[in-house]
């Protein structure tokens, strides 16, 4: 068997480097996306935590049962004071991670000492002492339409 001296090889042609930015630059977490939307829709890829739908769930009959009203302030600061008690009983008991407002929760707890925690102030939507910044929290920055 003879080679041919002239033979051509295909090698494959690189492109220059560029840096990607986002979470997902080959798209290989859209297929998963597609497939837990089909069954669970308007989970999204915000919402992380599967601990807050069970909180949020719990909340909304909690508040049906016990206030009652049609007020969305109402409602908001019932939020807003469930999600920074939420913090401050992830700090204390220690190692939980990805809560709302456990860096204002560390920072309560350090500055307290032994004196109770007004948690209610930081949880009014404009408080200079705000453990979230989000006008209606994590519920509203990111569970709020699901759960609805």
């Amino acid at each position: 068997m003879e080679i041919e001296a002239d033979i051509k090889l295909n090698l494959p042609e690189w492109t220059e480097y560029r840096k990607k930015n986002g979470l997902d630059p080959l798209g290989m977490q859209n297929s998963s996306v597609n497939l837990y939307q089909t069954f669970l829709p308007g989970i999204s890829n915000v919402t992380l935590r599967i601990r807050y739908y069970g909180l949020y769930a719990w909340l909304c009959e909690n508040y049906a049962k016990r206030v009652g009203g049609e007020n969305p302030e109402t409602w908001k600061r019932y939020i807003r004071r469930t999600e920074a008690l939420y913090a401050l009983i992830a700090y204390r008991h220690g190692g939980e991670s990805g809560v709302a407002g456990i860096e204002w929760a560390t920072k309560a707890f350090e500055s307290a000492g032994d004196d109770p925690i007004d948690f209610a102030e930081a949880a009014e939507p404009g408080s200079e002492t705000h453990y979230l910044q989000q006008a209606w929290g994590a519920y509203g920055a990111a569970y709020g339409s699901q759960v609805f």
